[in-house]
């Protein structure tokens, strides 16, 4: 729970009930933020809503984009030395464009010296062309993947690359308080994210390098054998990569026994299993 993952966006609705007493920041005017979140965090054993990837980590919310899902280039690179300075250990930047600054690769390196790991959205257009701050050194650039583990026709792709992720009909959160689906690779990246978060909570040691080091080699493979520009080096698995950051070999424990309720039948009837 000290594993903090911050969301640059547009701000998160902290008084969602699957958000509610873990995120504290920037509140959202838009919607894109709240659903980055859940993605990336939302609460578990609640019995209510959905399970983000790294359930038990706090969401810091850092607002760079107005109520259109539009912001400035410099408005993100304050995001992310911001969320650094206020004890992020991971960074979400579901967000971009195809303008390649020197301030905001400064942005990023200034979060990864301080040990921090960023992960962001590898865009919408189905091109090759770098995007932002995804193509930057130092951070995890994410694609979409398909329910049937092919490229999310919209996702950016290309040697700058690193992972994917599931980008299409993800049930998150809304800035309503209710629940939605939601689809491209902005949903994409906070699986990663959440991740990071996940990984850095098993192994506290682990340096951002390590950590990211541990995603893309843990990865399932998907197109070509190896690394390749629509997948990168594949897509996430999170059970292998805990077992890797962990030593860890089989099955993973439980550390919480799970809560059920039986809602139907009411008649006393046996369910089996």
């Amino acid at each position: 729970s000290s594993v903090i993952v911050a969301i640059v966006d547009t701000g998160v609705n902290i008084n969602h009930e699957d958000l509610s007493g873990k995120a504290t920041g920037n509140l959202d005017d838009n919607g894109h933020g709240t659903a980055v979140a859940g993605i990336a965090a939302a609460a578990s054993n609640n019995s209510i809503g959905v399970v983000g990837a790294c359930w038990i980590c706090p969401v810091l919310s850092i607002k760079v984009l107005d109520s259109t899902g539009s912001g400035s280039n410099w408005n993100v690179d304050q995001g992310i030395i911001t969320a650094t300075d206020q004890g992020a250990k991971v960074i979400n930047l579901s967000l971009g464009s195809y303008s390649n600054t020197q301030d905001m690769q400064d942005a990023v390196n200034y979060a990864w010296n301080k040990g921090l790991v960023v992960v962001a959205a590898s865009g919408n257009d189905n091109t090759t062309t770098p995007f932002y701050p995804a193509a930057y050194n130092n951070v995890v650039a994410v694609g979409g993947n398909s329910e049937s583990d092919t490229k999310m026709s919209i996702s950016n792709y290309g040697p700058w690359l690193d992972v994917v992720a599931p980008g299409i009909a993800i049930l998150t959160t809304r800035m309503d308080g209710s629940y939605n689906v939601a689809s491209g690779t902005s949903m994409a990246s906070p699986h990663i994210a959440g991740l990071a978060g996940l990984i850095f909570s098993a192994n506290p040691k682990l340096s951002n390098t390590q950590v990211v080091d541990i995603i893309t080699s843990t990865t399932d493979d998907l197109g070509d054998p190896g690394f390749d520009q629509y997948y990168g080096w594949g897509k996430i698995n999170a059970g292998r990569a805990l077992q890797k950051a962990t030593g860890t070999t089989g099955p993973l424990p439980d550390t919480t026994s799970p809560q059920i309720k039986v809602l139907s039948p009411t008649d006393s009837s046996t369910i089996s299993g």
